[in-house]
Parts: structure tokens; C-alpha cells; sequence
């Protein structure tokens, strides 16, 4: 997760005093970085139509449980290149859909991070599904940090496995492939 772009202290007050207000973020005018969109999730993908649908919906998920409203947070996918329904999956689940070609993990994150209208930019691979409590746990440890003064640009967390779902999947995880 990292910050995706800062402003004036002035500019982020006025956001603030429009769309902020009973966020629960309570912090230092010099370190106010929150703006009528707090967390962006980017997921790039390319040609996972089955598995877009399923990431989106637990990032939205996520959002929710962490009592984000739909202006406090937002969903990106960046569609890389993919020749078959993915981007209508994503859209058809609810993520903003944005196109980047040619095919390039890198390239499919750094237009996420451009297209991004929060403060904060999470990460997400298409073929993961977030925890209901990853952006709450998230925005808990910006919240934390912040009102502590330790200026952070990027927060990372453990990644788990998910039990796998078929036999193969089973032999392929305990082979470690």
C-alpha cells in the first residue's frame, strides 16, 4: 500500500471540511493527507474472468466491513491487454475498469496508481480475495501511525494462503509450486 499523492495542508483541510468529516481520522493539520477519497484498490489482471469477479467483490467487501463509504473508497481494475469478458466481469462486480496495453504487470499497477483518486493506494492480485478486515486493519494502521506523527509511504502486510479448493490445488500447495 502506498500513498499515491499528497497536497497542501490548505487543499486537504477544504476536502476535508466537504467530504471527511466523521471519518474517525483525527490528525496534525501539517500531516493532513485525506481527501474526499481515502483508498483506492488497484487490481490489475489480464485474461481471469472467472477470478476478477470473485477479488472485487471481497475488496468492496473489505470497504464496507471497514465502514468506507462509496466516496471514501473505490475499486480499480486495470485490464491489461485481456481478449476475453474480464473487464465486463469487473465492471459487472463493481470496480471502475481502465485499460493499459501492452501487457505489463508493472505498467497494469503504475496506471492503477495514476488513475487513483485516494490518498492511499492497496494493492490487490487478481487471483486474491482480501480478508473482510484487510482495509479496516489498513486504514487502523495509517490512523495509528499517523496520529503518532511517523510520516509512512508504504505499509505491507502478510500475505496467507488460501486452503486450496481442489485436489490438485492441494498437491500443487503442499509441492510448494
Amino acid at each position: 500500500m502506498i500513498r499515491s499523492h499528497g497536497m497542501k495542508s490548505r487543499q486537504a483541510k477544504q476536502y476535508a471540511d466537504k467530504s471527511c468529516i466523521g471519518s474517525g481520522f483525527h490528525l496534525p493539520e501539517k500531516w493532513f493527507t485525506l481527501c474526499a477519497m481515502e483508498i483506492s484498490v488497484v487490481i490489475p489482471v489480464r485474461n481471469r474472468p472467472e477470478e476478477i469477479g470473485r477479488s472485487v467483490v471481497a475488496a468492496l467487501t473489505s470497504g464496507r466491513a471497514a465502514g468506507f463509504s462509496d466516496e471514501q473508497f473505490e475499486v480499480i481494475v486495470v485490464d491489461n491487454g485481456s481478449t476475453d469478458a474480464t473487464a465486463q466481469r469487473a465492471r459487472e462486480a463493481g470496480a471502475r475498469v481502465v485499460s493499459e496495453t501492452p501487457p505489463s504487470r508493472t505498467r497494469a499497477r503504475n496506471r492503477g496508481a495514476r488513475e487513483a483518486r485516494g490518498a492511499w493506494v492497496a494493492f490487490l492480485d487478481s487471483d486474491c480475495e482480501a480478508d473482510p478486515q484487510w482495509l479496516g486493519a489498513l486504514a487502523g494502521k495509517i490512523r495509528e501511525l499517523e496520529e503518532a506523527g511517523v510520516r509512512a509511504g508504504a505499509i505491507a502486510g502478510a500475505v496467507r494462503d488460501a486452503e486450496p479448493k481442489t485436489v490438485v490445488m492441494a498437491y500443487l500447495s503442499r509441492r510448494r509450486w
